[in-house]
């Protein structure tokens, strides 16, 4: 009963340990503030400040990216962050702003965002302190899941691909950032069984006001709504790993009178491993106003549509 319990709290024992809250100055951070070295760079760096006092190596680190022509607001984020970490890309999203950061030195979870410039001036999205515990266990789709699954934890979602977390600006002002979480069944390497999403709130001004649930998606069977403007394009993307075998397949395409296939990539994770993660982008063209729905499943070819490991259906409007 010990072991079960401690495989359960994982999840947020790992995000607990990763949540350390810095004193940020009051300087606003921006794309002045981004370090953008070479992968070779950034593991030569690595491999020579590895010590095992991690004072040390943190401060090596810091120095290193000096020497490495990181510019002076660079170094002065990457100052502010407990361990060795630097900004790779920064996304501004109105009154806060996000900072996407990479910590070399984790094994696991080594991309990170941060939002930043609002009050207080940091908010870290995977500070398991902030998130609602309450409101996720009461809701039915995530009591469901547990009911099947009683091991299922959350770990952190998509913390590396631009537009995540999504950002969606209020009426008056503010701004929302909508940050998913994997729900996983029991481990990081754990099937997949679905998805929380929270809502991070901030004002017009920029003072955070909290997190909300907004929703929680069974990763098997899920259903969304898309509405789009005729003679126009869009995309959907889709968490996909290929090189395990699995890939997305159109179980039930759209009418073609209002939407047409247009292109398709797959962004490999880095490094490529089994299990590891990447992502599906789908472009789609409406091309005349009317209603349709599309089904895509994600499954082995190789094994048979009994193997799928998830289907997406999507009820597309085109005006």
């Amino acid at each position: 009963m010990e072991k079960k319990s401690a495989r359960m709290a994982l999840g947020w024992v790992l995000l607990t340990a990763v949540c350390v809250a810095p004193a940020w100055a009051k300087k606003k951070v921006g794309p002045e503030s981004v370090w953008d070295p070479g992968a070779s760079e950034v593991t030569a760096l690595r491999e020579m400040c590895a010590a095992s006092d991690p004072a040390k190596t943190r401060s090596c680190f810091l120095g290193g990216m000096k020497t490495g022509g990181a510019s002076r607001e660079a170094q002065e984020f990457a100052a502010q962050i407990p361990e060795p970490a630097f900004m790779r890309s920064f996304a501004d999203g109105g009154p806060v702003g996000v900072a996407y950061v990479t910590f070399p030195y984790r094994a696991n979870e080594n991309q990170g965002v941060f939002l930043v410039n609002g009050k207080p001036d940091l908010v870290n999205v995977d500070d398991p302190t902030l998130l609602p515990k309450a409101d996720l266990e009461k809701d039915s789709i995530y009591a469901a899941l547990k009911a099947k699954n009683p091991e299922a934890t959350l770990w952190p979602g998509d913390r590396y691909s631009p537009g995540h977390p999504a950002v969606e600006r209020t009426p008056g002002g503010g701004v929302h950032f909508l940050v998913d979480f994997r729900i996983l069944n029991g481990c990081r390497a754990c099937e997949e069984i679905g998805t929380a999403f929270f809502s991070f709130e901030f004002d017009e001004g920029g003072a955070f006001k909290g997190v909300s649930l907004a929703r929680v998606e069974d990763g098997r069977n899920v259903r969304k709504s898309i509405q789009a403007n005729a003679g126009l394009e869009f995309n959907i993307r889709l968490k996909a790993d290929q090189s395990t075998g699995y890939r997305w397949i159109v179980k039930q395409p759209p009418d073609a009178a209002v939407l047409s296939f247009s292109w398709r990539l797959y962004n490999a994770p880095d490094p490529a491993s089994p299990g590891s993660g990447g992502e599906e982008i789908w472009g789609f063209k409406a091309v005349g106003k009317g209603k349709t729905t599309m089904v895509l499943d994600y499954a082995n070819p190789a094994k048979g549509a009994a193997e799928k490991a998830q289907e997406v259906t999507y009820d597309v409007t085109v005006q």
